[in-house]
């Protein structure tokens, strides 16, 4: 009995999941827009970080929810959650920068043009960026008994796309003393949300690796699609340039149309996970 009232809560969940986190970020992004005019925080620097500041964790929050709410089978346990979010925050502090800044010089690549720019998004930036988050995955949580379905592999990939995410975002506040509320929130939701959703998807096929013979293979093509979509995320950014201006409306509804696309694929295969689980654990109460 208590099995089919959590499989009925997963299902309940499975068809509310998603549009209330949406729901909240848009009230989020109205929120953002309103007190950017009704205060004056352009006068006032200090209120302006500390308010962008507030809003890119609140961005943060908004997704944390979304994609721990998918998994109702057997949620995962919450401070191993918080964990693996603060490591991934760790991760651009730690690992991803020094590399890129340190090693690759990444500052100096303006000067390649825009197809070497390109290979060297996919190649070095999104292979960098993805490695470091499987790898901390892999060797860590991936190793223990928590991890025990595949859609497990998406959780935990997601919210260290989360916690890396938020750390650049609150990297680009403070380096900019504050942004344009509406227009940073909107771009910190856009990034937040592509971070978890592009990591999310290598930890599909990390879960059925794990849990699947023969898939090994699949976890390399889903890696190889993931660091694609980092060079399709550069090629948007180019795209939105017009000679030597930037325009910045269009490079936010691209980028937010493209990261809700991974997103949907990526809660998309959550959902076929969980409800492959229902169905094998129904048909083993029968």
């Amino acid at each position: 009995m208590g099995d089919d009232k959590v499989r009925d809560k997963a299902k309940l969940t499975l068809r509310t999941s998603g549009a209330y986190e949406i729901l909240a970020l848009f009230v989020l992004i109205l929120i953002a827009f309103a007190v950017n005019n009704l205060v004056n925080v352009k006068d006032n620097p200090s209120l302006r970080l500390f308010l962008s500041a507030a809003f890119a964790i609140s961005v943060s929050i908004v997704f944390l929810v979304l994609f721990y709410r998918q998994d109702m089978l057997e949620p995962e346990p919450k401070k191993l959650i918080a964990l693996m979010f603060l490591a991934g925050a760790a991760l651009p502090i730690l690992v991803v920068n020094p590399l890129l800044e340190g090693v690759f010089k990444i500052s100096t690549w303006s000067s390649y043009g825009s197809f070497m720019n390109l290979i060297g998004y996919i190649l070095v930036i999104g292979v960098i960026v993805e490695l470091s988050k499987l790898l901390l995955v892999r060797y860590t949580i991936f190793l223990n008994k928590e991890f025990d379905e595949i859609v497990d592999g998406v959780v935990y990939m997601s919210v260290v796309g989360l916690g890396y995410a938020t750390a650049l975002n609150l990297k680009y506040v403070i380096s900019a003393q504050g942004t344009d509320l509406l227009i940073g929130t909107i771009r910190m939701s856009t990034m937040t949300m592509l971070h978890a959703s592009i990591s999310g998807f290598i930890g599909f096929f990390l879960g059925r690796a794990k849990f699947k013979e023969g898939n090994k293979f699949g976890l390399s093509l889903g890696f190889l699609a993931a660091v694609i979509f980092w060079g399709i995320y550069h090629l948007i950014i180019d795209f939105s340039k017009s000679g030597l201006q930037f325009d910045v409306w269009k490079e936010l509804l691209m980028v937010a149309a493209f990261s809700f696309t991974i997103m949907t694929v990526t809660v998309g295969l959550m959902r076929y996970s969980i409800k492959k689980e229902i169905k094998v654990s129904q048909g083993g109460d029968q």
